[in-house]
């Protein structure tokens, strides 16, 4: 399970970010201890339903710059949070997010995407939250039921044809991803995965778990594979952990924009613009990259606006020396003149 924090004082000053950055984790640390705990009965759980890739909602623009998908196509669900650890645990326990934690979200986020671009299929990605106070993301020591992640699936009026369980093992580096495929009809499993990377090198191993998953579908389902768009790609090498980290830290900031979830949530905020900026400085070619900045940048003027200021030069600066093409440039002006306007 896991809870975050912010901290209430800003200075706009830019040279003061990375120690900004420090404290803000820090007080939210502080914060944590002195947060009640709440017993299981007391804990109200919903699933969180992302349609569509992470940062491109199905009544986004951005569908203009990277096509619509059918009505009525196979939906896929996917559905993760599940972590083994070395250290386990039978009691509830609040703690900030850790690499772990963060992957086993970013894991189905990105395999949902994948899939959406790929192939003629549907996506959702399921996420467990605890919506009582303090919010936080539910991170679970041990993988999904069967018959509760199609539950879980079919909740919402979307049915879905298949629930992909991505389950993560990081009692030792390397780290193992476990993947399996339900048939929602009948719950059963009709595709198991796995692979093995050191958990700072995922760039070895999901994008080969991604075309044997997109293979296993197109096998089990009516699902035809498709050419990814020409305007669509993801980051190669050393950047690619760099995106699945940004995946789901757009994941954190959509959902501390939901009414109800308080400042409490979210901390690092600086950190996720600052580092959702470099991604695109670093990969200033890439029309994803630079949807996600503007998602997050929209996300996080509802959650913190006072942040918006501080990076709006840079950003401007970005997009006027670093400038896409068309249809994604107009587009995405659109967007970003929405997330910097005061």
């Amino acid at each position: 399970m896991t809870y975050r924090a912010n901290c209430g004082s800003r200075v706009k000053r830019p040279d003061y970010a990375q120690n900004l950055s420090f404290w803000d984790t820090e007080i939210a640390k502080v914060r944590l201890t002195q947060t009640p705990s709440s017993s299981e009965s007391q804990l109200q759980v919903t699933m969180a339903a992302i349609d569509g890739p992470v940062w491109l909602k199905p009544a986004s623009h951005g569908r203009e710059v990277f096509g619509e998908k059918l009505s009525g196509a196979p939906v896929v669900a996917f559905l993760g949070s599940t972590v083994e650890q070395p250290h386990k645990s039978d009691t509830i326990q609040r703690q900030i997010a850790d690499a772990p934690g963060r992957m086993s979200r970013a894991l189905p986020l990105f395999l949902a995407e994948q899939v959406w671009f790929r192939t003629s299929a549907d996506v959702k990605t399921l996420v467990p939250f605890i919506m009582s106070q303090p919010r936080g993301f539910i991170l679970s020591g041990v993988t999904w039921r069967d018959e509760d992640a199609v539950r879980y699936s079919l909740q919402g009026g979307t049915r879905s044809s298949l629930v992909a369980i991505a389950h993560l093992r990081c009692v030792a580096d390397p780290w193992t991803i476990e993947l399996r495929l339900i048939r929602s009809d009948d719950h059963e499993v009709v595709g198991k995965l796995s692979k093995d990377f050191e958990s700072a090198k995922p760039e070895e191993a999901v994008p080969e778990l991604v075309l044997q998953l997109v293979s296993l579908i197109s096998v089990l389902t009516s699902v035809e594979i498709q050419k990814q768009p020409k305007t669509y790609s993801v980051p190669s090498g050393a950047q690619f952990r760099f995106y699945l980290l940004r995946l789901e830290q757009l994941l954190a900031v959509r959902l501390a924009a939901m009414e109800g979830t308080g400042a409490n949530f979210l901390n690092g905020e600086r950190d996720i613009l600052q580092g959702n900026l470099q991604l695109c400085i670093d990969c200033s070619d890439n029309v994803a990259t630079r949807f996600l900045l503007a998602k997050t940048v929209l996300a996080m003027k509802a959650v913190r606006p006072d942040l918006i200021g501080e990076f709006k030069d840079k950003i401007i600066l970005l997009n006027r020396k670093k400038p896409l093409k068309e249809p994604a440039l107009g587009v995405l002006e659109q967007m970003f003149n929405e997330a910097l306007a005061t």
